[in-house]
């Protein structure tokens, strides 16, 4: 893949003619009396009663959905980001402004707030920068007093300065018992900071190639805490949505053919005690032209692995974001989900609800009220009369609809002909034990701010509700109970990198802990000797390199070209980190690029004192290095040089290399086994004092970079740090000798 920012930014703006209507807060259509407004029934009336309300000049509330948060002794209050810049905060109560607030930011604001402790205070995390802005923007940690005590801004190979459109979710992803806020911005970056110091966690940014403007999401799943979100891609054309360990690594990836704009929502949707994930997907590549199957569609994953449990198409794009509940007063997790137009009516607005096996639940796709149209802010669940199962409240453009979960009548609509949503409602418990239902927008008349605030008696918040955007204050988009990202996150250590892989130079593939076998060379009839492997980034496939060029892949590893019949010798390769390419490198140093892999240079035309025994990438595939068998290191692109041992005499020829997680360091090993740091490469151990069977051939890295592997021509192994040691061939007899590995 390769993009470049003007066609990330024209990109931007090309997907905006569909949502401009609706940008205004106005409904497709004049609106319709209510109460011929849906085909049910409800089974009662839903009073709410207004309690406050704001009218803004001047401010225009959009894609920001309000959360509450406790900043004062005053109570809870609503927060809110403003187009203007502005983050605002009005207690529940009465309305009046939390002191300090509203705190002035850098740029327009989609992103919605989300809220934790921090060394015992309540902070507010926010982006900044929208789609519509130009460049610009970042993360911000706001104090209970609306001070900055937080501020970051990402840049990538194309802008110096990325806006962040998505809402930060708020958990420790990295075993180290602090909250860390995780978010994609609109770049070619996503990132997870340290709440408290604001520094970049170990083994991120991870380099996305494209916009992400899907939330993420946070979740216990398999012993380990995973961050998922969706994302853009340019090439090919489509969408991504990433399972992200806590060193921003890839675990999985799953490929749409439109983008991935929807958030994902995390439950027990099987009912099992299991964890699934439902996520829709967007809409950019259908306004273009292109076809599309999974612009209409639903998603319901399995989150440990990627894999697909359901999908329904609903017939509309699900751009926006899903929200769980019982909406039959079961026990058990049903999903909601609302369209936003489709191919011949980009006003057509529906809502579905689907019980864990994706069976429509009864009364159920319900048609927004006529004229009212396509539902551009994500709904959200709530057991509003007490009856023991949750409703369902749809942001429109022209009012807040309420519906009774069990029947899918509607049960109330509030603030029609006043206010415009592209947010998604608030509802929470009042200082006076009732239930409230906050919403922001822009006035339909003149355009300007507007919130309103009402209380609903009897209602309550179930821990199978979704009370509003990304179900929590703290934004992690992961349903109440045993998924909910722990105080201290888990599968950060060995157990999190228990698999590594040999390849011998016949091809054969010897696969031990969690790897699994996806084929090998073993018994082909090869051009030339096997010479190296490479990974796809979900450890679901990889690549053999020949002497001669080819490549042979296997799993989920595409076949992308090789060098085959140019009459080189090749001596290793690289994966691109989005698994769409791959690098090359033979013993001169000439570099060949397939797939996404971009050339940034070679030592093809320079006359070295030693041969290229190796090569390894930085994080975003915008770089790489070239080590020689002297430890001489040549670097290209973005990949910094942190030394080498060209000007050492060396016992034993350099016979490979890997780098830190970050980017920020590298290791090499000598076929003794000894091991040389560079960077911020912290030094383990190494075999270079042992007497050894045979050479080391290769090495790898654990994914926190706390750790490496070597491996032996006999397939021995030899760990240190926190790679734990998960078996070897040390003891078999081996047709041909492995010659390298990865993890």
């Amino acid at each position: 893949m390769s993009l470049q920012r003007p066609l990330h930014l024209l990109r931007l703006t090309a997907a905006a003619p569909l949502a401009l209507a609706a940008l205004t807060g106005l409904p497709a259509h004049p609106s319709a009396a209510v109460a011929t407004s849906s085909p049910h029934l409800s089974a009662g009336p839903l009073n709410l009663k207004l309690v406050w309300s704001k009218d803004m000049p001047g401010v225009q509330f959009r894609a920001s959905s309000p959360t509450v948060a406790s900043l004062d002794s005053a109570g809870p209050a609503m927060v809110v980001g403003a187009l203007n810049g502005k983050v605002y905060a009005f207690h529940l109560a009465d309305g009046s402004a939390v002191a300090g607030w509203p705190a002035q930011l850098d740029k327009p604001i989609d992103s919605s707030p989300a809220v934790a402790t921090i060394n015992g205070q309540p902070e507010v995390f926010i982006g900044t920068g929208t789609y519509d802005s130009g460049t610009g923007g970042g993360y911000w940690g706001l104090s209970s007093t609306g001070g900055t005590r937080l501020h970051y801004s990402g840049s990538d190979p194309n802008q110096a300065s990325e806006p962040v459109y998505a809402t930060p979710a708020l958990a420790n992803i990295t075993c180290g018992g602090g909250t860390d806020v995780v978010a994609g911005a609109l770049g070619q970056d996503s990132y997870s900071l340290d709440a408290a110091t604001g520094s970049v966690l170990p083994g991120w940014p991870l380099f996305t190639y494209d916009t992400v403007f899907s939330s993420p999401s946070i979740a216990q799943v398999g012993g380990q805490t995973l961050v998922f979100e969706g994302g853009d891609q340019t090439t090919p054309h489509g969408g991504i949505l990433r399972a992200v360990n806590g060193a921003g690594r890839v675990v999985w990836s799953d490929q749409f053919d439109d983008v991935v704009t929807s958030s994902p929502a995390v439950g027990d949707l099987g009912g099992n005690g299991q964890p699934m994930l439902a996520v829709g997907t967007g809409f950019y590549w259908a306004q273009q032209g292109l076809p599309t199957v999974d612009s209409t569609k639903l998603f319901v994953i399995n989150p440990a692995d990627g894999s697909v449990a359901w999908s329904r198409d609903l017939g509309g794009y699900t751009r926006t974001s899903p929200a769980l509940g019982d909406l039959e007063g079961n026990g058990r997790t049903d999903v909601v989900e609302a369209v936003q137009g489709n191919a011949a009516d980009p006003n057509f607005g529906q809502i579905w609800a689907f019980d864990g096996s994706g069976n429509p639940l009864p009364g159920w796709p319900v048609l927004t009220p006529p004229g009212v149209g396509a539902v551009i802010g994500s709904v959200v669940t709530a057991d509003l009369t007490g009856a023991g199962y949750d409703d369902v409240l749809v942001p429109t453009g022209d009012g807040l609809y309420i519906y009774d979960g069990r029947s899918g009548a509607l049960a109330a609509s509030v603030a029609v002909n006043q206010i415009g949503m592209q947010s998604s409602p608030l509802v929470s418990m009042d200082p006076n034990g009732t239930l409230g239902i906050t919403i922001a927008g822009v006035n339909t008349t003149t355009h300007d701010g507007v919130i309103f605030h009402y209380e609903v008696a009897g209602g309550s918040i179930g821990s199978s509700s979704w009370p509003m955007f990304r179900d929590n204050p703290a934004r992690t988009g992961t349903q109440a109970g045993t998924f909910a990202p722990a105080a201290v996150a888990s599968g950060c250590g060995a157990a999190q990198m228990s698999e590594y892989r040999f390849v011998a130079a016949d091809g054969g593939i010897f696969d031990f802990g969690k790897a699994a076998f996806e084929g090998s060379a073993g018994g082909t009839a090869l051009g030339g000797p096997i010479v190296g492997m490479a990974a796809t980034p979900d450890e679901k496939g990889y690549w053999l390199a020949g002497q001669n060029g080819a490549v042979y892949p296997y799993g989920d590893a595409g076949n992308f070209g090789s060098a085959v019949g140019r009459g080189i010798k090749v001596v290793g390769m690289a994966a691109t980190p989005d698994g769409h390419g791959y690098w090359l490198v033979d013993q001169y140093g000439g570099v060949y690029c397939f797939g996404t892999a971009r050339f940034f240079g070679s030592t093809g035309a320079l006359r070295l004192a030693r041969p290229i025994v190796g090569m390894a990438t930085t994080p975003d595939g915008a770089g790489y290095w070239l080590v020689a068998s002297d430890g001489g290191i040549f670097s290209f692109g973005d990949a910094a040089f942190y030394g080498s041992t060209g000007s050492e005499r060396l016992a034993q020829p350099i016979v490979g290399m890997t780098a830190t997680p970050d980017g920020h360091g590298y290791w090499f090993v000598a076929s003794d086994g000894g091991v040389f740091s560079f960077g911020d490469a912290a030094f383990f151990g190494s075999a270079g004092a042992e007497r050894l069977a045979k050479p080391v051939v290769g090495m790898a890295a654990t994914p926190d970079g706390r750790g490496y592997w070597l491996v032996a021509s006999d397939g021995g192994i030899f760990s240190y740090g926190d790679a734990p040691f998960l078996g070897s061939t040390g003891a078999e007899r081996l047709a041909q000798p492995i010659v390298g590995m990865a993890s």
